[in-house]
Order: C-alpha cells, then structure tokens, then sequence
C-alpha cells in the first residue's frame, strides 16, 4: 500500500532531485567510476558538502561514496570455473561498482568449490526505485535484465545473490511488477549466497583462521526463507568467533537515512545496533546488506565486511 500510495504520487508530481540521485547508483558507478576518487576528495570538503545539502537535500554528515575504477565486469570472467551445480550470480549494484571485491570473493568462493558461475552483463534489481515510488523505472530495470539474461535461466541451477535486498526484490517484487512465467522461475531459483555455501559447505577448503567477528542481520534477509544462514555460515568456520548482535534495523532504510531530514532519526533507529557493535569484542562487523554496511562504517571504527568476505579470507592458500 506504502508503495502504491508512493507511485500515485510520483505519477502527479515526479521524483525529488533526492530520489532521483539516490536511486542511481548503477549509472554513477558507469560513468563516474574511473575518476570518482577524485571526485570524492572534491566532494568531501566541507563547504561543498554543505552546498550538495542545500541543493539536493543530501546530509552533508553523510561521506561522499567513492566507486571503484574497475568495475566487477573488468575483473572477473562472464564464466568462471567448470562443474555443477551451475549458478547465475546476480551482484546488483553495490557489488558491481562501488564494493566489486565482494563480487570476486563471491565468485572466487564458488569457483573454488567446483562451481560454474555465470556473471553476465546487469541492471540495477529495481528495488531503489520502487522504494520511491518510481513504478515505471524499477519495471524498466526489470526488463532491461531479463534481456541481458534471460536465456540463461534455464540453463543454471541457481540465481545466487550476495546483497539480501537485491535477493528480496527478485524473489517478490520483480512477480509484482511483471507477474510472468520468466519472473516465476527466477523467484524459483534465487538463493542467498550463505544459503548456498551451507548447502555445500563439505567443499569448502578452509585453512587456519583467527578471527573475531560481530554480525547484524539485514531486515530483508530477516524476512526471507533462511534468515540465519549468515550467522550460521560464520559459525561454521573453524578459528571465527562469532557474535550475533540480534540488533534492529539499522537506520538507514535503504536510501532513506542519506537524507539531511532523516539523518538524526536514522542515526536513533540505528543507536542499538550500533552501541552493540561498537561495545563487542570483535575486530571486524559483518552484514549483508550494502545500505547497512555503510551505516555501520558511518558510526563505528571497526572494519566492516560481508559474509563471503570473510569466508574468501579464510580458504585454505
């Protein structure tokens, strides 16, 4: 109801500058990335962040997000590895552009484990979009991936996901805005990437690791199938120590706590995830989410990483 009462309003009025921005990940990471180091240095004066608030409603306490100049795309292969099952990996943007090592551990994880992994050409899930009522975007998204990758579905055993939102909008939202055969078996085949390496964890290859480590779990991958696969996944690995922070949301809402408007609000939501975390024990947080691990880095000193991140580290050399 929320997003329909959303899409009415943006079909009247249009998107905020805000929205507009923050929904584009995607295209910055295409066409800012070879110099958004510099850009970031710029950006992150002050004065202009201040001036990036007043134009775009942005909170100038917010850091600039800097993408990486090579993309996933430039640093892994369209196919990797030989053997079943055969998985399509679907990275989403966050993961493509602006944290691509969490591409590469994923797919060096699961080359490792014997895996073929598919990395095709992508879009953004659309869920950004249709988080601001941006109906006819988020269809667009839709349908540019189905024409990037259509004809692979049939031919993988699994659409494997590493960030848990893009998961929960090719599970359910993609069926919402194009409810079709195609969109069905792509709800029938995602799976998150924990779930996976659970599933076939004998073949993973793990060597002596030290570690301690503290987990927050994303509310999208709290309301789907595997909740904990994440925090199970770790405690699996012989040498990390694992502490389940059992927090709430985060704050950031997706896109929601980028704002100057929200940004105090968001830094309360967050206050009990973050006072947990940041009185553990552990030398590094973990989660799943991309809009989470920036909140936890925005209000923490601790390294922050994801699960696959941390299960790459520890394969045997």
């Amino acid at each position: 109801m929320a997003i329909e009462a959303r899409g009415r309003y943006v079909r009247r009025f249009g998107p905020s500058l805000a929205n507009r921005l923050v929904v584009n990940a995607e295209l910055a990471g295409r066409t800012t990335r070879k110099f958004s180091g510099a850009l970031k240095m710029l950006m992150d004066l002050k004065p202009l962040k201040q001036l990036g608030q007043s134009v775009t409603g942005l909170s100038a306490e917010r850091d600039f997000p800097a993408f990486e100049s090579r993309s996933l795309y430039e640093r892994v292969g369209s196919t990797e590895g030989r053997g079943e099952p055969r998985v399509l990996y679907f990275a989403g943007c966050y993961a493509s552009y602006l944290k691509p090592q969490i591409g590469q551990a994923a797919v060096g994880v699961l080359k490792r484990m014997g895996m073929t992994v598919l990395t095709p050409p992508q879009h953004c899930c659309g869920l950004p979009m249709l988080s601001k009522g941006m109906v006819k975007e988020a269809t667009a998204k839709v349908r540019q991936n189905l024409e990037k990758w259509q004809a692979m579905i049939d031919t993988v055993d699994h659409i494997v996901v590493t960030c848990s939102s893009c998961g929960f909008s090719l599970m359910e939202e993609w069926q919402s805005l194009i409810d079709d055969d195609i969109t069905a078996s792509v709800k029938k085949k995602i799976i998150h990437i924990s779930t996976l390496l659970n599933n076939y964890f004998d073949r993973l290859e793990l060597g002596a690791c030290d570690l301690n480590v503290a987990y927050h779990a994303p509310c999208h991958l709290k309301i789907q199938n595997d909740p904990n696969s994440s925090v199970q996944l770790l405690a699996r690995i012989k040498g990390v120590a694992v502490q389940d922070l059992k927090s709430h949301c985060c704050g950031m809402a997706g896109s929601w706590g980028l704002t100057a408007e929200h940004y105090d609000l968001s830094k309360q939501i967050g206050s009990d995830m973050i006072a947990r975390l940041n009185g553990s024990a552990a030398s590094v947080g973990v989660t799943d989410c991309p809009t989470c691990r920036m909140q936890m880095e925005h209000f923490s000193d601790k390294e922050i990483r994801h699960p696959v991140e941390i299960v790459y580290g520890c394969l045997r050399k």
